[in-house]
């Protein structure tokens, strides 16, 4: 996964067109969250938990590195500490890199400065992803999903896999509620 992720890196280096070069840098991010939760795996007795802070810290901290750092986009988190099936975390973890990814793309292209905040809670049974930002709301269009390519048919159809629940508010910036069910 490491090469595959550094022919992505030296592709994108090599091309001209912007949005090229975002398709590429979004699938080097899916890959790296992969590659996350594989290391995690190798490194512990249990190979089918993970730690969910631990995880999403660490993928969160990953996606902003590979962004821009001249933005003063500040990311508030609040990250709920359980041992979780890998398999829901992986997820997770996908739909976190779309919204993290749309957000730089969208929300805050013509803004040096903003707040994304990324709650997750887990209580009882229930998992809960609450993803917020304060940029340009999403267009109508794309929450239709009539426009290509910002990821909201992945969202819909990876939060469908997990049998859980999926509230989009576009009122002052953007916010995504998931919710799902520990053992889906």
């Amino acid at each position: 996964m490491n090469t595959i992720a550094g022919f992505l890196t030296l592709q994108a280096r090599n091309m001209a067109d912007k949005g090229a070069v975002t398709a590429l840098q979004k699938a080097k991010n899916k890959v790296s969250g992969m590659m996350m939760i594989y290391d995690k795996l190798m490194h512990t007795n249990d190979f089918t938990n993970i730690s969910s802070a631990d995880y999403l810290n660490q993928l969160i901290d990953y996606i902003i590195s590979s962004y821009d750092n001249e933005s003063k986009i500040q990311i508030i988190r609040q990250l709920d500490d359980e041992i979780l099936d890998s398999k829901i975390m992986f997820q997770l973890g996908i739909i976190l890199n779309e919204l993290l990814t749309n957000s730089y793309k969208y929300a805050f292209s013509d803004r040096t400065s903003g707040q994304i905040d990324i709650i997750f809670r887990v209580a009882n049974e229930s998992l809960t992803l609450i993803y917020r930002d304060n940029g340009n709301v999403l267009p109508e269009e794309a929450m239709e999903k009539t426009i290509p390519g910002l990821g909201l048919k992945l969202i819909s159809l990876l939060v469908r896999q997990l049998k859980g629940t999926l509230d989009v508010n576009l009122k002052e910036g953007t916010e995504f509620k998931i919710e799902i069910q520990k053992n889906t």
